[in-house]
């Protein structure tokens, strides 16, 4: 089966749980797909298969990378717009209409996740975010030459950057 909404390259892949698949892309949107649906044996050689859930807009720039915390329940998505949002993967929230703004939306016929928590304080594109089970936090990289580490509140709780 092949995964093919996406409109533009895609960055990120993440895990979540066993049959979940998260995926980013430059087009803004976050997407996820159930694997046991897509990887269906008897389904036909080089079919498509739908997403469940898609976020569009789900950044004001590129979207970078993502990652899965089981802990939390939460995925995250980093992005060129600076920021890490992180969505709530316990609560679906139902269609929305497209903003002519480019506001985040979900479209018709799909759900999407709430977001629950912005990190902020990068000031260059948001390269990669994963979790740190053994320690709890969420760890970010920039642009701006610092690795980031966060709280499972969202706080920032430490800074590395080079001399």
């Amino acid at each position: 089966q092949v995964l093919t909404e996406h409109t533009d390259r895609v960055t990120g892949l993440a895990l979540v749980g066993a049959s979940t698949l998260a995926s980013v892309s430059w087009d803004l949107t976050l997407r996820l797909w159930q694997l046991d649906a897509a990887f269906d044996t008897g389904a036909a050689a080089g079919a498509t298969h739908a997403s469940t859930h898609v976020i569009q807009n789900a950044h004001d720039d590129y979207i970078l990378s993502v990652a899965f915390s089981p802990e939390l329940g939460q995925i995250a998505s980093s992005s060129a717009d600076q920021g890490v949002k992180l969505w709530d993967v316990r609560c679906d929230t139902d269609s929305s209409p497209v903003d002519a703004d480019g506001e985040m939306c979900v479209p018709e016929g799909k759900r999407g996740k709430r977001c629950c928590g912005v990190l902020l304080g990068h000031t260059s594109d948001v390269s990669c975010v994963k979790w740190s089970e053994p320690l709890a936090l969420w760890v970010t990289s920039s642009e701006d030459r610092t690795v980031r580490l966060w709280n499972r509140g969202g706080v920032q709780v430490g800074e590395y950057r080079p001399p």
